[in-house]
C-alpha cells in the first residue's frame, strides 16, 4: 500500500497515525503489514527497507510527569471540614449583617424629628 509521508513525518493506516523516518518527510512510501496483525509495519522507498513504523503517541504538554516518589507518597486525610458549606454560612451571615445596618439607619432616620 503507498501512502505519503506528512511534513511531521507520519502517515495514517487504518484510522491511526504512525511515526516514520524523518527522512521520508514529503515522499511516498511503501507500507507493508497484516491487516490482522498491525504490531510490525514496514516502510520501504525505491527498494530499501527503512525502520519499521511506530505508533504515533501525542502527549501534553502541560500534564507533568508524575515522579515514582508521588506514586508512593501517603494519602491526605480527610480533614471533615466542607468548604462550600463554609462559604455559604459565612456569605449568609454577611446578608444578615448588611440587612441589620439599613435596618438600624432606617430606625435612627425615623426617630429623627
Amino acid at each position: 500500500d503507498t501512502r505519503k509521508v506528512d511534513k511531521t513525518g507520519c502517515i495514517s493506516l487504518l484510522g491511526q497515525s504512525y511515526e516514520v523516518a524523518s527522512v521520508l518527510a514529503g515522499q511516498k512510501v511503501q507500507v507493508r503489514f497484516d491487516p490482522y496483525d498491525l504490531s510490525e509495519i514496514q516502510v520501504w522507498k525505491d527498494g530499501t527497507r527503512y525502520e519499521n513504523a511506530r505508533v504515533l503517541k501525542l502527549r501534553d504538554p502541560k500534564q507533568k510527569r508524575v515522579k515514582t516518589s508521588e506514586v508512593e507518597s501517603p494519602a491526605v486525610q480527610p480533614s471533615g471540614l466542607n468548604y462550600v458549606e463554609l462559604l455559604y454560612e459565612e456569605h449568609r451571615r454577611q446578608i444578615r449583617e448588611a440587612q441589620s445596618n439599613v435596618l438600624q439607619d432606617l430606625v435612627k432616620g425615623a426617630k429623627q424629628p
